[in-house]
């Protein structure tokens, strides 16, 4: 009987990988590659525009808006607020909001530049030592004197309707208007309070009151 020759094992590896690669190579690829079809399934036509990279909306730096009335006759008293920040917050929120006098006492009278900004130029501040007399030379002009303050008389601010001349009174940080200016006062209102804590900070209440204020009176 002649003799079987076997292959060696390792020839009978390399034969059989050969076999498989040559087998794989002309079968169908399981990946196809990517056609030129959108997200649909449709094909895109040769005329299809890409989308537009522009942002829908571009930031920009609108000038001030000029008022038909001329400026606000709105003015601003400052009882003995404690803080400069608070200040110069005020004067820029009434700057932007065509406010241009505001009167000032206690220590918080000097303005810091890079909070109020360009409002430093455009609002006139004047400082004195009480407010007193100054309340009652305004209301002898003519103007209102409406005092911001949480009182057992005071209005609602989103129910009341300003005179276009109106003095608005704004009290100390934590102590608010003494009572000798609360006597002054023709009104008083306060600015409804959803949560906590009881009150706004002193220059965001001031905004609000001036912004309700503006609403009344757009032109001026």
């Amino acid at each position: 009987m002649q003799a079987v020759r076997r292959r060696p094992i390792a020839a009978w590896i390399a034969a059989t990988l050969y076999r498989s690669a040559s087998t794989l190579s002309t079968s169908t690829p399981i990946c196809s590659p990517p056609s030129n079809t959108s997200r649909s399934g449709s094909s895109s036509s040769s005329g299809s525009t890409s989308p537009s990279n522009e942002p829908r909306a571009q930031i920009r730096h609108k000038p001030s808006t000029p008022l038909p009335d001329g400026p606000r006759p709105l003015r601003i008293a400052c009882s003995h607020l404690h803080s400069n920040v608070n200040l110069s917050q005020i004067v820029r929120a009434a700057s932007c909001s065509g406010v241009t006098q505001i009167l000032a006492c206690g220590v918080g009278n000097k303005l810091k530049a890079e909070i109020a900004r360009e409002g430093a130029d455009h609002v006139r501040l004047e400082v004195r030592n009480s407010l007193n007399s100054s309340l009652q030379a305004w209301r002898a002009e003519g103007f209102r004197i409406v005092a911001l303050e949480q009182a057992v008389s005071s209005k609602s601010i989103y129910d009341y309707r300003f005179d276009r001349n109106t003095v608005l009174v704004i009290g100390n940080e934590k102590s608010g208007l003494t009572q000798d200016i609360l006597n002054l006062a023709d009104d008083i209102l306060e600015i409804p309070i959803y949560g906590m804590p009881y009150s706004h900070n002193v220059s965001a209440a001031t905004a609000i009151a001036i912004y309700e204020y503006c609403k009344q009176y757009p032109r001026g």
